[in-house]
């Protein structure tokens, strides 16, 4: 397996392991991001460092890595 972790600017560590053969992984950790810019950024009640309780960010997530 590989791990990827980007780091973008506001200083969130996306994790992702994937296979090695894996094509596409920059464009799903920029998807994963933002999702997480979407549905966690831009709610007024997250508060940052915290976790993520929001079923619209988890929905998103899961058609994102199926």
């Amino acid at each position: 397996f590989t791990i990827h972790c980007p780091h973008p600017l506001t200083g969130l560590k996306i994790l992702v392991t994937t296979s090695p053969q894996h094509p596409s992984v920059p464009a799903l950790l920029r998807r994963i991001y933002e999702c997480y810019a979407d549905y966690a950024l831009k709610n007024p009640f997250h508060t940052p460092e915290m976790p993520i309780r929001s079923e619209l960010f988890d929905r998103h997530l899961l058609e994102i890595v199926k």
